[in-house]
């Protein structure tokens, strides 16, 4: 196997890693051989075994140096805490568990023994990281030089013992504290005051005083709205005064720094609340609602309302109640006082009231311990209230009445309740026309002036009383309903009638020739109306072979009686008028009829008897009853014929010669010429 080796080139091993390394090769038994080597640096090796130029199976193998155990003198300290500390504050150093050679440690465990040794033996806390890594932390509590010592199995850490200087504290702001009436609650404009105190660990661990000055304090006032400067006087003994003054209420936050870290509990809070009331930063608003604002308009008789808001002198709200705030109301033009509630709210905002009956301009003067506020006093304006149905009144011509058809009108003029004249339009101005027995309604036409006048103009073509109803808001104004009487107007032919009621007939149809007649005629409007009143013109005539008169009684009432009397019959045409215009029916057809037969109006003409009545008229009939008697020589007998048109013959005859007299009567009476 040697030979073979040694044909092959011999046997050797090496290690590849963080350096290259030689392994020295023995021969221990048939066919076997060691290798050692040696390695001053740690970590992950390869391990190459070769025969030859060839490797053997596996090869490369991994192989991994470790650290030795821990050495003090390879062992080196770092830190702060090593040369320098200040009482009262935490100081340390730290260190690296290494080997002879160097290497660190990986893990922990290594019995480390450190002693700070001087004017006061100070406890040192020692904490293992358990990585081969150690910090050790001491805080002295008196100045002076100290000795530290390291040490790992007696043997002392490189550069141990080591001397360190631990050095009075500056003022250190985690100990520093504030006191003083500069952190209570106060009011604005008064000064804030304070005193500042720094403390050191000289003496204990918290209680030693400085007794010196020159920190570098800074105070910081500050509020969300404001900020605040403070002067800080430095009382050269490690205590300062800072002062400071607020203007401005509200919470504020008082920061105190020591250089840029905060002293014991700051920031600190300090409520600061408004000085006392301060009438000329006092000041009112006015208060929106349905009838105006309590400082610039409102509505005759109707409440409104202004809000007064306490102030500081520095113009802080004051939330405190019980000013006597005192309020004076005045009406300009006849200085009359208005009373003024004023309500206090509790909150520093009061409440004022107030009500003005008259309308016009009025003084509003607000002080406070006779002091105007700001702003005061305001100019105000009442205007009239809302129209008042029951203060409103009507005038004009249209309350006397009218006539048919032709429109009239009435004012109505609007006031507030109280008695304020209105002048703005815009009311609920309504107006309807009513007949006393309620059957007929007219509604009335209403004109808006827009200065609280309004003209309600009614028409109606019916004579008759009606009530003029007027109403605002649904109310009757002051009298309404009103009485009013709609007359008829002029006369009208068209609308005038006539009747032919007469105690001796109707004189629209026929007459009785002899006999007084007559009709009636009834005045009447465009519109049907019954005039009342006389003095028309009217004038009617009867029309036919000769004309007859018509005589016209006025009654003065509308109402006008007609009498004619016609002496010859026949047809006649009835003329009534109006101006020159027939009125409704004219013109009429009359029949004028005969008188009664009169016996002395019968004449005898020809063969025959005529007879007429009294005026000549012809009878147009017979029926008469006729005797004749003839006297002479001898006796005669004599025959009527009627031939029934008002002609009667008369036939007689006589044998003996000589003079006979004829008598003719009717109805017992002679015929005229009778006897001939």
């Amino acid at each position: 196997m040697e030979q073979w080796l040694v044909k092959q080139g011999g046997i050797n091993a090496f290690l590849t890693g963080p350096k290259e390394i030689s392994c020295t090769c023995t021969h221990v038994a048939q066919g076997a051989y060691a290798f050692t080597f040696s390695s001053s640096l740690v970590g992950q090796y390869q391990l190459w075994i070769f025969v030859g130029k060839s490797s053997v199976g596996g090869s490369p193998f991994p192989v991994r140096i470790l650290p030795g155990p821990a050495k003090g003198r390879s062992c080196h300290v770092t830190g702060l805490g090593l040369w320098s500390a200040k009482v009262g504050m935490e100081a340390s150093f730290e260190w690296a568990a290494k080997d002879s050679y160097g290497n660190k440690v990986e893990q922990g465990g290594d019995p480390f023994l450190v002693a700070v040794l001087g004017p006061d033996e100070i406890p040192v806390e020692v904490i293992d990281h358990k990585d081969g890594s150690y910090r050790a932390a001491y805080t002295p509590t008196i100045a002076g030089q100290y000795r530290i010592s390291i040490t790992l199995h007696k043997e002392h850490l490189a550069g141990s013992p080591f001397l360190v200087s631990v050095h009075e504290a500056t003022a250190d702001a985690s100990m520093s504290t504030v006191s003083g009436d500069g952190l209570e609650d106060c009011h604005v404009g008064r000064t804030g005051i304070s005193s500042s105190r720094r403390w050191t660990g000289t003496e204990t661990e918290f209680g030693n005083r400085r007794e010196e000055g020159g920190d570098d304090f800074a105070v910081r006032c500050r509020s969300p709205t404001d900020t605040v400067n403070a002067v800080i006087k430095d009382n050269k003994d490690g205590s300062y005064v800072t002062e400071f003054r607020c203007f401005k209420e509200g919470d504020y936050f008082i920061e105190v720094k020591l250089g840029k870290i905060d002293i014991q509990g700051s920031p600190f809070v300090l409520t600061v609340d408004p000085s006392s009331t301060f009438a000329m930063e006092s000041m009112a608003e006015g208060i929106e609602n349905e009838f105006g604002n309590g400082l610039k308009i409102a509505q005759a008789g109707r409440p409104v309302q202004f809000r007064i808001h306490a102030r500081d002198e520095f113009g802080n709200v004051v939330r405190k109640p019980g000013d006597d705030f005192q309020v004076r109301i005045l009406e300009v033009q006849e200085g009359i006082r208005v009373r003024a509630k004023v309500m206090d709210n509790g909150n520093g905002t009061y409440e004022v009231t107030w009500t003005g009956m008259i309308r016009g301009e009025y003084d509003i003067h607000v002080a406070l311990k006779d002091e105007p506020i700001k702003g005061s006093p305001w100019k105000a304006v009442v205007r009239t209230g809302n129209a008042s149905a029951e203060k409103c009144t009507a005038e004009g011509s249209g309350l006397g009445g009218s006539s048919a058809g032709v429109p009239n009108s009435i004012l109505v003029e609007s006031n507030d309740h109280f008695g304020n004249i209105v002048t703005n339009g815009g009311a609920k101005v309504e107006g309807v026309l009513v007949s006393l027995d309620g059957s007929l309604s007219i509604a009335c036409e209403v004109a808006d002036h827009e200065d609280g006048t309004y003209t309600v103009t009614y028409a109606a073509k019916r004579s008759s009383e009606y009530f003029l109803a007027v109403r605002v808001d649904g109310e009757h104004i002051h009298e309404s309903p009103f009485l009013i009487f709609v007359d008829h107007t002029v006369t009208d032919a068209s609308q005038c009638m006539a009747e032919g009621k007469h105690e001796h007939g109707d004189g629209l149809k026929y007459c009785s020739v002899g006999d007084e007649t007559g009709f009636q005629i009834f005045a009447f409007d465009t519109f049907g109306n019954r005039c009342t009143v006389g003095g028309d013109s009217f004038y009617a005539v009867l029309k036919g072979e000769k004309d007859v008169n018509v005589e016209i009684l006025d009654h003065q009432d509308g109402h006008y009686t007609c009498s004619y009397t016609a002496l010859w019959s026949g047809q006649y045409q009835l003329h009534v008028t109006l101006n020159g215009q027939d009125i409704q029916g004219s013109p009429w057809g009359i029949e004028a009829i005969g008188a009664e037969i009169h016996p002395p109006s019968c004449y005898i003409h020809g063969p025959g008897i005529y007879a007429t009545d009294m005026f000549g008229n012809a009878r147009t009939h017979g029926g008469d009853k006729y005797s004749l008697s003839i006297s002479g020589p001898t006796v005669c007998e004599a025959k009527v014929r009627d031939q029934e048109n008002g002609r009667y013959t008369v036939t007689w005859s006589t044998l003996i010669k000589g003079s006979y007299w004829i008598q003719i009567t009717l109805n017992g009476e002679e015929i005229s010429g009778s006897p001939y």
